[in-house]
């Protein structure tokens, strides 16, 4: 890991600097699917050239900069480029302080190849402020490969520790080569008609589940999903596929308008033509699916590149559609780095971007399409609130939310992230929610008698443990869990975890922590609820759990989010549009407007006679 610059004064040998001058958009480290750092972070100059806010980190297995740290005060900074030669210092207000976030691997990231979630310690004290004359350097560009970044990536199995894959990085031909076939593809496909597209993404579907077994076994491998709920996933992927089948002939029907004498007018759905789909690795068949199905359906090629945590599951897709006999190159797996994904985006043969994951990773995503007046459909995570009313059955509703913050490990963009309980039922609520919390059981994966495996991200225990310490700092009691664990000396596991008194302030209320973990806190009236369930930057779900039909309507109108449930969570729909209010997204997916979206309307309008 060479140098980019160094800040004198620092302690810190394996920390990179990347000083940058010139406006620059701020750059948020967020995690899982959503941000979890709400300070921020990132890089930016004033348009006068006077402050600085400078971004510290360490080059990834993609030799990317990852990390950053805001900075404060004054200092003296000398730039280094990356074969070591010296640009002049620049003097300026710097940093005294320095918040050092840990390093996240690329192998590590949820969405897509984005950093995951963030930590600070302190490393650094004051800097002397050493006035030197300045010279501008040139903006160096956050997320640009090195000159020696690896080719392969290896994706460790978050039990064992040892690797479940190694998979070829697209170089730039590669790559080039995939959007000119994926574009010829696309081409012939928006010719057959609906019926071929519809049997051969049965066909496919059908590919998938003869795999089951396998496919389960690779996601487990790669991120630690219990066995059983793998082949869940499986089981929900073609349960959702064959839902978007059967919905496509009424969403893909030409609209016709009232009849006009003389005149014939309607709507029709045409193809994009090659759509870029980015999945996430926390459920890596259904973000996938979401996308690549209806896609197909809809007359569009598909170049499918996963999550660097789960990148099997592209092949997967790409073998399926293959033994059903698709078209040459009508859905291609890639699997590259993070500049290349963004390059890709921003490419001229591409139609449209999809994108699941962190608010940093929509950034990226939105800047790299910028030019070309792409509008990329993101789905970016959440903090997702649940309201326990008075009138509701109180043993339905502690098993039903209990299971929404802890199935998959609290990996799930619409889990439940925090609880408002109604006072009057707040201290039945924790003794009731205590056992089935202590009840998960931690193991091996593979293991039929785990329910809880372990966490994806190799640094993602350490944020969990954080949040949590913040709650207690701040006066929540920790009622079951809170801490790391290990099972026979293996695996990262983090415990379920119940977290009581809870705050507004405290972090577990404010961003999205992305685990095993129930945060509870007492509410004075629905009011009270409802403000506090919007008082987020988040929007994605929110569940009500009442008895009574109308409370949950007034909460439906009420909300900022882009579902809510009433005496459900944790739960896509496929006949209803999946979309994020707020910071967790734009756009839609499933249902018919999410296939709608997935093409463009063009108007047809003939005059029949004169």
């Amino acid at each position: 890991m060479g140098w980019i610059a160094c800040l004198r004064g620092l302690r810190e040998e394996r920390a990179h600097l990347v000083v940058t001058h010139g406006l620059c958009p701020s750059l948020p480290f967020g995690g899982g699917d959503g941000d979890r750092d709400d300070r921020g972070g990132g890089l930016a100059v004033t348009e006068d050239q006077d402050s600085a806010v400078l971004v510290l980190g360490l080059v990834d297995e993609f030799g990317e900069v990852r990390l950053g740290v805001s900075q404060r005060g004054f200092g003296h900074v000398t730039i280094m480029t990356r074969n070591g030669s010296r640009r002049q210092p620049r003097a300026g207000p710097v940093v005294a302080t320095c918040l050092v976030r840990h390093v996240r691997s690329a192998i590590g990231s949820a969405e897509a190849g984005f950093p995951d979630g963030v930590n600070t310690s302190l490393v650094g004290g004051p800097v002397s402020h050493t006035p030197q004359p300045t010279r501008r350097p040139a903006p160096f560009a956050m997320l640009s490969p090195m000159a020696t970044a690896p080719r392969t990536l290896v994706v460790d199995d978050p039990f064992t520790g040892e690797p479940a894959c190694t998979v070829e990085l697209a170089d730039d031909a590669l790559v080039g080569a995939t959007l000119d076939r994926a574009r010829d593809a696309a081409r012939a496909w928006r010719e057959r008609p609906l019926a071929d597209r519809a049997s051969l993404c049965e066909r496919a579907t059908a590919a998938m589940e003869a795999q089951a077994q396998s496919i389960a076994l690779d996601i487990t491998r790669m991120m630690g999903k219990p066995i059983a709920q793998a082949l869940g996933e499986v089981k929900t992927c073609a349960a959702r596929a064959r839902h978007v089948i059967g919905a496509a002939d009424v969403a893909l029907a030409d609209v016709a308008l009232p009849p006009m004498p003389g005149f014939e007018r309607r709507v029709v759905r045409e193809p994009l033509g090659v759509v870029f789909d980015l999945p996430a690795w926390n459920y890596p068949l259904l973000t996938a699916v979401n996308c690549v199905v209806p896609a197909v359906l809809a007359g569009n090629a598909v170049v499918l590149k996963h999550s660097p945590r789960t990148p099997l599951c592209g092949d997967h897709f790409a073998r399926a559609f293959a033994a059903a006999g698709a078209p040459a190159h009508l859905v291609q797996a890639l699997s590259c780095d993070h500049a290349t994904s963004e390059r890709i985006a921003g490419d001229a043969r591409v139609d449209h971007v999809v994108f699941t994951g962190s608010i940093f990773g929509g950034h990226r995503i939105v800047q790299a399409a910028a030019g070309r007046f792409l509008h990329p459909c993101l789905e970016l995570g959440g903090n997702d609130p649940a309201y326990v009313a008075p009138d509701c059955d109180l043993a339905k509703t502690v098993e039903n939310v209990v299971d929404g913050a802890m199935y998959n490990a609290g990996q799930s963009c619409c889990a439940v992230e925090r609880v408002y309980v109604h006072k009057s039922l707040y201290g039945r609520f924790l003794e009731m929610a205590e056992p089935l919390v202590r009840a998960y059981v931690m193991g091996d994966p593979r293991s039929d008698t785990t329910t809880i495996g372990p966490v994806a991200q190799p640094h993602h225990v350490a944020e969990l443990e954080a949040v949590v310490e913040d709650a207690r700092t701040a006066g929540a009691r920790i009622i079951a869990g809170g801490k790391r664990a290990s099972v026979d000396g293996r695996g990262r596991f983090f415990e379920a975890t119940l977290v009581a008194d809870g705050r507004q302030s405290m972090k577990l209320f404010r961003q999205e922590s992305f685990g095993p973990i129930l945060p509870v806190m007492a509410v004075e009236s629905d009011e009270e609820a409802i403000a506090r369930m919007n008082d987020s930057r988040l929007g994605l779900t929110a569940s009500v759990w009442t008895s009574d039909r109308q409370r949950a309507a007034r909460f439906a109108r009420s909300l900022e989010c882009g579902t809510v449930f009433m005496n459900r969570c944790d739960y896509l729909d496929p006949a209803l549009p999946w979309s994020g209010w707020k910071d967790s997204g734009r756009g839609v997916s499933l249902g018919a407007l999410g296939i709608e979206a997935l093409t463009r309307p063009k108007a047809v309008h003939f005059r029949l006679g004169w």
